[in-house]
């Protein structure tokens, strides 16, 4: 059907005039046509459809700055005409008109993209100039928005490029000075050692924890950093074997410890490999130095179902912690009570929280003093 000319006089030189799809039957065209000329204030061209296919056409392949859809288009689902018109032209006003009884359609399709909703028996000029009016600036609102958002991203991947650059260089430039460090205080203390009592061997040993500490906390904030930017790459993992690789590890470097792994069977997801084993090396290895005091130390690696979700869970026998601090515990750098002489960066839990968050999941833990600890996370597609 060709455009056509709605409204006149002098307010059309005064505003944009706008262009106007509906799709709809013809006769309710002509209707439609009738009641935006009643107002010559809101200059408009209308064309219209009436059917999905060609209005799809038509919206794909002209400028419309506003759509007035029947919701009842021949051969079409209930938001069938909706979906497909606002994924050609997302920018565009949508109104969608319904029928007398249709209030919980129209309120679908305002959650499904429609600006506005008129009901077919209630249209007037008047209530038709505005909900178009309405629609347009809603749009307009909506697509700042969009591309605000799409400006506030590429701004946050911008600095965090940045933040990584810096991460990676700030860790490469510190390590170098503390490996010289450390490796001239061993040398002084081979050429001295003849001569040192108890408090310069103090001495020396304080030197040497001072700068491993450093060293895990340049780890601790490359591994955060990774974390944080890393592309995610999904497929099919085995968190099982992931643990009992590491835990085999552990085993390695203290074989003296008498620690006690209980690993279930089947705990398959799709997630990135790598990330998945950086979650489980950080809750394994703190269940690890957290029960260090047990005899046996447990550490259990499971997977229990809560209200028909799968939810994964590392448990140990250690020290435990008090609830009120479970809030803080994935804080970056925090360190809690009674962790004095416990290896450790205070950056773990917070990448471990990071990479179960970047895979769509959520992370917590709860505990009691002396009594151990168990941190539960989710993965959605496990």
């Amino acid at each position: 059907m060709t455009e056509t000319p709605a409204g006149s006089g002098p307010a059309r030189d005064r505003e944009r005039c706008v262009r106007i799809l509906v799709v709809d039957g013809e006769a309710s065209f002509r209707g439609v046509c009738e009641l935006f000329a009643a107002d010559p204030g809101f200059p408009c061209t209308l064309d219209a459809r009436g059917d999905l296919d060609g209005a799809v056409a038509a919206l794909a392949s002209g400028e419309y700055d506003a759509v007035l859809l029947d919701l009842h288009l021949p051969g079409c689902a209930e938001l069938e005409a909706l979906e497909r018109l606002a994924g050609t032209r997302p920018a565009a006003a949508f109104i969608v008109i319904t029928g007398a009884d249709d209030q919980a359609l129209a309120t679908r399709a305002v959650g499904a993209g429609a600006q506005d909703h008129l009901a077919r028996h209630e249209l007037d000029t008047r209530t038709l100039v505005r909900a178009v009016r309405h629609a347009l600036e809603r749009a307009r609102l909506q697509e700042q928005l969009r591309r605000f958002n799409e400006d506030l991203e590429r701004r946050v991947a911008e600095r965090t490029r940045e933040l990584e650059i810096f991460t990676h260089s700030l860790s490469h430039d510190l390590r170098s000075p503390l490996q010289i460090i450390d490796g001239y205080a061993q040398l002084l203390r081979e050429d001295l050692d003849p001569h040192l009592g108890d408090e310069q061997l103090d001495y020396f040993e304080r030197l040497h924890a001072s700068v491993r500490r450093m060293a895990r906390l340049l780890d601790g904030l490359l591994q955060f950093s990774r974390a944080t930017r890393s592309q995610i790459h999904r497929e099919p993992v085995d968190l099982g074997l992931a643990v009992r690789s590491f835990a085999t590890a552990l085993r390695r470097e203290a074989p003296q410890r008498p620690v006690r792994f209980v690993v279930a069977d089947g705990l398959h997801v799709r997630g990135d490999p790598h990330l998945l084993a950086s979650v489980l090396e950080n809750l394994v290895g703190n269940a690890w130095k957290f029960s260090r005091a047990r005899e046996p130390a447990i550490i259990e690696v499971g997977r229990a179902d809560r209200d028909g979700e799968p939810v994964f869970f590392v448990r140990d026998n250690g020290v435990g912690f008090d609830a009120r601090e479970a809030a803080t515990l994935f804080e970056p750098f925090r360190r809690l009570p009674g962790s004095a002489g416990v290896e450790g960066s205070g950056i773990g839990l917070a990448a471990a929280r990071l990479a179960v968050e970047r895979h769509g999941g959520r992370i917590w833990a709860e505990g009691r003093p002396g009594e151990g600890a168990t941190f539960y996370f989710t993965l959605p597609e496990a």
